[in-house]
């Protein structure tokens, strides 16, 4: 609290009751063999912090409680693949379109349970999912990646306080083996 010129004022600060933080690497690497598909849950590397800081659902199941009952969450948002960025080739990852700029490499989401919402609560260029049931990543070996490179995917939390902007970032490591200054030579 400060006294200025008579008056009470108090130095507030405004906390977000809940927020969304992506721990783990979402990673894959390129191999130098056939095509191969993996899937990492989507689930498995989201964690909600509340306003204290702490995860939100450890507690929730501590009190049987769920993020939707408490903090009202109605849908996780997650951007269409049209509106994915990257760093591919040294680009900007702030807005350059992986799919637009380098055609399809390999990096998809499929599963997880669609949210059918009323018109008004649509994001355009989003789908919406059920928070207990988001889909997975999964990328097909492309044989092409000679460097590592970052893949931005961006989402929105819908919750009871309105909706907040998040993102995660997938790193495709470059293929296995290609190291073209180390070739071995018979």
């Amino acid at each position: 609290m400060v006294k200025t010129n008579g008056d009470t004022e108090f130095d507030v600060k405004f906390l977000r009751p809940l927020d969304l933080n992506f721990e783990g690497a979402v990673e894959f690497t390129d191999a130098n063999i056939g095509t191969t598909t993996q899937s990492l849950a989507f689930a498995n590397i989201a964690n909600f912090i509340d306003w204290r800081d702490r995860n939100a659902a450890a507690i929730l199941a501590n009190d049987h409680v769920t993020l939707e009952n408490l903090y009202g969450v109605s849908a996780i948002y997650v951007a269409n693949e049209s509106e994915w960025t990257t760093d591919l080739n040294g680009s900007n990852i702030s807005n350059t379109k992986l799919v637009q700029t380098f055609g399809d490499r390999g990096l998809h989401m499929n599963g997880g349970t669609a949210v059918v919402l009323p018109p008004s609560a649509l994001v355009p260029g989003y789908a919406a999912y059920d928070v207990n049931h988001l889909p997975s990543f999964t990328y097909t070996t492309q044989q092409k990646a000679f460097k590592d490179y970052h893949v931005r995917v961006p989402v929105k939390v819908a919750y009871s306080w309105g909706a907040f902007d998040a993102h995660i970032t997938v790193t495709i490591k470059g293929t296995l083996n290609n190291d073209t200054n180390n070739t071995r030579r018979k």
